[in-house]
């Protein structure tokens, strides 16, 4: 049985819908995660997002800990430069802050880029064309921390199989703001 690319598509969806719907659970049971469409949850949020160039989400820099690692790194340095004193313990801990610490804290990749042509994440490291994306669902974890996180489902040409990403959102872009764009781009 032959079946068309169409069919196969709808029947990803299905099983998709399926697996993400409510589960009863026992008292005793975690909340499991739950899920919602970009286009359900921007109509609960009520976000308008104007379309226009490309928008990116980034990762959110730490400046006021940035600033104090600077602080440091510069109090460091005057005072060894003062006192004329280049311990090995001194040395250590300033290379530590500039080669460990510093190029985290100025880490601000681009982690989710949504344009007229598609979705950009970086975990994919490429971008996804509109008429290959079928479905994008933010899921929210029902536990202490509620972290939240960005999936998208969509066809892969190269590999001819549908794929899936998720993407944890940790606070650098609201889920709101992010249904909303993704909406707002979404051809129609």
């Amino acid at each position: 049985m032959d079946i068309t690319f169409e069919e196969r598509k709808l029947q990803y969806i299905q099983s998709i819908e399926s697996e993400y719907m409510p589960q009863e659970m026992s008292y005793w049971q975690h909340p499991p995660p739950t899920y919602h469409l970009t286009s359900e949850y921007i109509a609960e949020k009520d976000k308008i997002v104007t379309v226009g160039e490309a928008v990116t989400f980034k990762k959110i820099r730490k400046e006021g800990v940035l600033v104090t690692v600077m602080a440091v790194v510069a109090a460091l340095l005057i005072y060894m430069v003062g006192k004329k004193e280049f311990s090995f313990l001194y040395v250590a801990f300033l290379l530590i802050l500039l080669i460990v610490v510093l190029p985290v804290l100025l880490n601000n990749k681009t982690m989710i880029r949504v344009s007229r042509e598609g979705i950009w994440l970086l975990k994919n490291n490429r971008e996804v064309q509109w008429e290959q994306v079928l479905l994008t669902y933010i899921k929210k974890n029902n536990d202490e921390d509620g972290e939240q996180y960005f999936i998208m489902h969509y066809y892969d040409e190269g590999l001819g199989e549908f794929c899936s990403s998720e993407v944890p959102l940790n606070g650098f872009v609201s889920p709101a703001l992010l249904s909303a764009t993704i909406e707002a781009y979404k051809p129609v």
